[in-house]
């Protein structure tokens, strides 16, 4: 990610007559405050004159907002090839599935499996969100 970045920054200092350079950057909220902050901070030791600016944003928005130029680079997750068309993108880590019960959830006395987890109610991502579509071919249910 830091290379992207100072790619963006590089590009900018090419271009002569712009003062105040900015790269725009759309994350998703887990990005903003997971990676990007050390990310940033490793950028402004390189890239002193560059201006980051960092929205907050799903990650429809976000390809939307790359599609227009309405910001630079965006991190976020892999979506549908179709919605991914016409953007370069470099996959930076993979994210697992977790399942969070309350303590003394009956599910924690016994061996854990996919079809026990689906008896219960679940909470997934919003639709369209890719750990919601893994979610649906992992166990596919009518009304999800």
């Amino acid at each position: 990610m830091l290379d992207a970045l100072n790619s963006a920054g590089q590009a900018l200092n090419r271009k002569e007559g712009l003062n105040n350079d900015i790269v725009r950057i759309g994350a998703l909220p887990t990005a903003a405050l997971g990676i990007l902050p050390t990310v940033i901070g490793q950028f402004h030791k390189q890239q002193k004159d560059i201006t980051l600016q960092v929205a907050t944003m799903n990650n429809t928005m976000l390809l939307a907002g790359l599609k227009s130029g309405e910001i630079d680079i965006g991190i976020g997750r892999m979506s549908d090839p179709e919605l991914m068309s016409g953007l370069h993108y470099e996959l930076l880590f993979l994210e697992s599935l977790k399942l969070v019960v309350r303590p003394g959830h009956p599910l924690l006395q016994e061996t854990v499996t996919l079809s026990r987890v689906m008896e219960w109610p679940v909470v997934v991502s919003p639709k369209g969100t890719v750990p919601r579509q893994k979610r649906r071919s992992a166990a596919p249910e009518p009304g999800l």
